[in-house]
């Protein structure tokens, strides 16, 4: 690679945004509204503002970031600042603060820890491998309540996430949520279908009448899926599109006289298309959220570690298991133990040690 490319003061409208071929040193500030962008590591000795700095290996920010909830750091390897507020920082590998993160997004692919003040107050940490803070959360401010004549506490919220890498936690709320939809469209599906029904629909033969009866009680949801295994699920779904394809022959061609005598039928078989989709797209994502969850690549041994103070509110996930801080506790570690989540006092830790 080339000699690094050094920036002898800060990088704003004067010099452009910057895109090396080499590593980038930026002797002054990073202004609002830059880039910069590198094939290496980039190093800025003052301050990262409202910006974005892309690098393949590591970013290194000595004073610190001050985000104003736009700015983005992405990092091939590893992030080092002296303290970040209102921002995201994203590495493959570690992230280390100075002092302090505030409402700020961090997301590595391994350990965050913070050094100095060590204070963590609101924002979203996701690591895979571990945290490790000596302040987390905050007490919260007083404010006034219009509506009920009185001051309020509000607190921030600080949420700290580990056990998976931060794409594949990505990947699976956003898998958990396309579920959660595709179970909600075959239940509404399957209570629409019954409701016709009771209502009284004609054409339809008894045995697949009971057939259809029986299929509609079990729209497919995760439990059920789990249940009777993904392979039983696919074969009732197999059925309920038989059953549909029978009814959609049966059907007359539209006239004025049947029009009135159809129209249930044909709602009806539209309310069974409707779940025939609905219980392929659960299928379908509950097979995503399962390869997540049993996926070797977790690391289910992960550690919260706080070593002072961690107010109430926050709230932890370690690996799809969560935990919220109901009162402040004097520091500990939280790890995963048979499935819930423990705290133990860092005394105890030593000595196990």
């Amino acid at each position: 690679m080339e000699s690094p490319l050094t920036i002898a003061g800060d990088v704003s409208v004067r010099t452009g945004n910057v895109c090396a071929s080499s590593d980038v040193i930026i002797e002054g500030d990073v202004r609002s509204g830059m880039t910069v962008e590198s094939p290496g590591s980039v190093i800025v000795r003052g301050t990262a503002e409202n910006c974005a700095i892309t690098a393949a290996g590591d970013i290194r920010i000595q004073e610190g970031v001050l985000g104003r909830g736009e700015a983005h750091i992405r990092a091939g390897a590893n992030i080092e600042v002296g303290h970040v507020q209102s921002a995201m920082l994203e590495a493959e590998g570690s992230v280390r603060i100075g002092s302090s993160a505030m409402q700020a997004t961090i997301l590595s692919g391994k350990t965050v820890v913070f050094e100095g003040q060590g204070v963590l107050i609101g924002g979203l940490v996701v690591a895979k491998d571990g945290v490790y803070a000596k302040q987390a959360g905050h007490k919260g401010v007083e404010v006034w309540d219009n509506k009920k004549g009185r001051h309020k506490r509000v607190v921030e919220k600080t949420r700290v996430q580990l056990g998976l890498h931060p794409k594949t936690r990505m990947a699976y709320n956003e898998s958990l949520a396309s579920l959660r939809d595709a179970e909600e469209m075959a239940s509404l599906a399957a209570k629409n279908a019954l409701y016709l029904i009771d209502a009284g629909v004609e054409g339809i033969s008894e045995q697949a009448m009971q057939e259809m009866q029986f299929i509609l009680k079990l729209p497919a949801s995760s439990a059920l899926v789990s249940s009777l295994g993904a392979e039983a699920a696919a074969k009732t779904n197999v059925r309920l599109r038989s059953l549909i394809a029978e009814m959609a022959l049966a059907l007359p061609s539209p006239s004025n006289d049947s029009q009135i005598k159809d129209s249930k039928l044909r709602e009806l078989c539209l309310q069974l298309y409707h779940l025939f989709v609905g219980n392929g797209y659960v299928a379908e994502h509950f097979a995503k959220t399962q390869g997540i969850l049993d996926s070797p690549q977790n690391n289910l041994e992960a550690a919260f570690e706080v070593t002072e103070l961690i107010f109430s509110g926050v709230e932890i996930t370690l690996g799809f298991t969560e935990l919220l801080v109901e009162n402040k506790m004097a520091g500990a570690q939280f790890t995963l133990q048979d499935g819930k989540i423990v705290a133990q006092p860092l005394d105890d830790v030593a000595e196990e040690s």
